[in-house]
């Protein structure tokens, strides 16, 4: 009987002793532990912060988390949502700390605690132009993506534009994707090689009005814009980790519409390093109107009721997160009023080689309180503890600035929202008399802060100039 109740792990009763009763004592519950790398983004008026879930939750889950400002704010001004918070109505210039305390059936375990931090509106007077050393961009350079390295390297993904009139006086836009890098955290940047470059193609013209060029097919260039990079360390295949994806589409100069961006795809090269040699691209994401000749992997308008009117995903993004890839692109849709735009979310969870479809982020709608008609350009602040979505607001078709808007839940793509609006915390306005959107940011660059493209028209089109500047505005 003895080795029985031994083996068991079990007290047993003697006959008529006076030995223990045997009763299993219940484990002891303790308050969580402080939960674990807290981030914020410091805006105008507004902080938003991202932490994960304690290492320990005491015994008893998690139930809550609360956010104590110092000095106070009110409780209506602090949401929180999951291991997001966003506080608002600060005082720009004065220093706050914030700390989070998990909670849980004991109570409130320890906090973890930020720095001090100084709300603050974007200041167009500290804006500089980006300089990249040995760059040969004729017309400037275009759309920023930034990705920091875990050794602190920084590399810039962007457009090289070149704008000039060809033999027959027809404007050419030409495109290009290169990359440029940086050993000192973002101060200096040198141009490192070339992604794509435009090429002369002839392609099949999808629409069946024959829009592009009244014939089957049609003669121009292929070109490459909005590019975006991303570490993706956890593809079992290395020579595959780094990722750069971009919008290629049909340029035909000197027809009315020269810019076709509808006879494209999203294409993607690969790489084991940045400063390796890249893989040819791959024609990664199509949509309705894509050519043949492109063939992609997969139709945008067949993953989702949501996105089967895009006429292309444009300007796109993409963040890595627990080994999922998150992107947002730029849906624009017919409509009585044109063309507006919606900001869908997919996702791929098998490293860039199929899509899902997340959500749409922002409608039309959400840009009212802005006074825009819609945002378009969406980026991802290279963030997964406290991940922003930075979109340009559109006026009549010019871009102007871009707006950071925190997530509330980035699994659900859902945003901080005041009533049915997005609460954005910063306002990055474009250089006065520019045409400026397409933004960058991470926050491990603190010295340029975010990048915010820029274009100076001429009344030459060919002399039109294109510039990134660093707004040392960071979140």
């Amino acid at each position: 009987m003895l080795a029985l109740c031994e083996s068991l792990a079990v007290g047993c009763g003697g006959g008529g002793g006076g030995g223990s009763s045997g009763t299993p004592q219940a484990p002891s519950v303790s308050t969580p532990t402080a939960p674990l790398e807290l981030h914020a983004n410091v805006g105008d008026q507004a902080v938003s912060l991202g932490w994960r879930a304690p290492a320990s939750d005491g015994g008893a889950a998690v139930q809550s988390y609360e956010v104590v400002a110092s000095p106070s704010v009110s409780s209506t001004d602090i949401s929180i949502s999951g291991t997001r918070a966003l506080i608002r109505n600060l005082s720009n210039g004065a220093s706050y700390t914030f700390s989070v305390r998990a909670r849980n059936s004991v109570g409130a375990g320890p906090p973890a605690s930020t720095a001090p931090l100084m709300p603050a509106a974007a200041d167009m007077e500290s804006y500089e132009p980006l300089v990249i050393e040995d760059d040969t961009s004729p017309s400037g350079i275009f759309d920023p993506s930034v990705l920091v390295e875990s050794n602190g390297d920084v590399w810039l993904a962007y457009s090289s534009v070149h704008y000039y009139n060809d033999a027959q006086n027809d404007l050419v836009q030409d495109v290009g994707i290169r990359l440029a890098h940086s050993t000192d955290g973002g101060d200096s940047f040198r141009f490192e090689q070339t992604i794509a470059e435009p090429v002369a193609a002839v392609v099949t013209d999808t629409d069946p009005a024959l829009s592009a060029c009244g014939a089957a097919t049609c003669s121009g260039r292929w070109v490459y814009e909005t590019s975006w990079l991303i570490d993706d360390a956890t593809d079992p295949d290395p020579n595959r980790r780094f990722k750069l994806f971009a919008h290629k589409y049909f340029l035909r100069p000197g027809a009315s519409t020269p810019t076709l961006y509808h006879l494209g795809a999203i294409v993607m090269w690969t790489a084991s390093s940045p400063d390796a040699a890249w893989s040819d691209e791959v024609a990664l994401l199509g949509w309705s109107l894509s050519p043949p000749e492109l063939a992609p992997s997969t139709l945008l308008n067949a993953l989702h009721a949501d996105v089967s009117s895009c006429i292309v995903a444009a300007e796109g993004t993409s963040l890595v997160r627990d080994g999922a890839i998150d992107f947002a692109f730029a849906c624009p849709y017919a409509s009585d009023s044109g063309n507006p735009q919606k900001i869908i979310m997919l996702r791929s969870t098998d490293h860039a080689q199929s899509f899902q479809y997340v959500t749409t982020i922002l409608e039309p709608s959400d840009a009212a309180a802005l006074g825009a008609d819609f945002f378009s350009a969406p980026a991802f602040s290279n963030s997964e503890i406290a991940p922003a979505l930075l979109v340009t607001p559109t006026f009549d078709g010019k871009y102007a600035g871009c707006v950071a808007i925190p997530f509330a839940d980035i699994e659900s793509g859902a945003l901080f929202r005041t009533g049915d609006l997005p609460a954005e915390i910063l306002y990055a306005p474009p250089v006065q008399d520019r045409f400026g959107g397409s933004c960058a940011h991470d926050p491990r660059l603190e010295s340029d802060g975010i990048l915010l493209s820029g274009a100076l028209p001429n009344a030459m089109a060919s002399e039109t100039q294109f510039d990134i500047y660093a707004t040392h505005s960071t979140l």
